[in-house]
């Protein structure tokens, strides 16, 4: 009987651990990155096949055949509650901005109100970059809240830099317009990773959905009992998870009907977010349809 050796794998073991960090093609690419399966690549390809065929079921077996240090866990990277309590640190500045802006509202006779939007990105505890997002256009007051948050300092983790998006409000406390106040509400604070989907949600996502891709491959056997070949799939994931679009880096199946239903399925699975925020690549290494061993 023929069989999915991935599906195999998905039933049986947990997901192995991602390639190494500078290795040119894994299995999980931003997305726009090009390029076939390099040698690299093809040696995570050959280790994933080796556990499948002892039978492993943990992410030691890849991490000897791959020859990746078995290190400690890094430090947790930045959460949303600890930088809306870094960027709480600056609210005094902040409030110098909006108070030098009443002022120059003053002769107007306005009082402004309103919010501020900034996204932040952050490496090794401090702001490597401040930009504007949307909200009060003042260019003075824009600026001086750039450069304020640009002295914050934040808690250092030894993980990737962080995207920091916050959202302030600026109001006065009363009714007779005195008062005036910065405030970072609750929930106005979000942080992101650069990254895509890693290598391990991935496989996850595989395991979760591998009964979909074997309703395919049970309707080509129906039509052809001896068909065996590769399908290296190629899905693009969208900022919310949602697969809008499936391609193939390699398919010697030969069978369009086969194809299509494993696009249709694969447009139905869902992902985490990628960390970056943005469409992603994901990669697979290539399943096989072969007989059982």
């Amino acid at each position: 009987m023929l069989i999915l050796s991935l599906v195999l794998l998905a039933q049986t073991v947990d997901p192995p651990a991602p390639p190494p960090a500078n290795v040119p093609n894994q299995a999980v690419q931003p997305a726009g990155d090009e390029g076939g399966d390099g040698p690299e690549l093809l040696r995570y390809q050959a280790c994933f096949q080796k556990m499948v065929d002892v039978g492993a079921s943990d992410n030691a077996f890849m991490k000897k055949c791959l020859g990746i240090p078995d290190t400690a866990a890094k430090k947790p990277a930045l959460t949303a509650h600890e930088a809306a309590e870094a960027l709480r640190t600056a609210n005094g500045d902040l409030l110098g901005c909006y108070k030098t802006l009443i002022a120059a509202w003053k002769d107007l006779g306005k009082k402004p109100t309103g919010e501020l939007a900034f996204a932040l990105r952050v490496a090794g505890g401090a702001p490597a970059d401040v930009s504007y997002l949307s909200g009060m256009t003042d260019a003075a007051l824009v600026g001086c809240f750039r450069t304020r948050l640009k002295a914050v300092k934040f808690k250092k983790t030894d993980g990737p830099e962080a995207h920091v998006d916050a959202r302030w409000t600026l109001k006065f406390l009363d009714k007779a317009g005195r008062n005036p106040a910065v405030v970072l509400p609750d929930g106005a604070v979000a942080v992101k990773g650069p990254g895509g989907v890693a290598s391990e949600d991935a496989l996850a996502v595989f395991k979760q959905n591998a009964a979909k891709i074997h309703r395919c491959y049970d309707d080509l056997l129906k039509r052809a009992p001896t068909a065996a070949g590769t399908a290296a799939l190629s899905l693009l994931v969208s900022a919310h998870g949602k697969v809008t679009k499936v391609g193939f880096r390699d398919l010697t199946v030969g069978d369009e009907a086969f194809a299509g239903c494993m696009t249709k399925e694969l447009k139905t699975w869902r992902f985490p977010p990628p960390a970056s925020g943005a469409s992603v690549k994901v990669d697979y290494p290539p399943l096989e349809v072969r007989p059982r061993q």
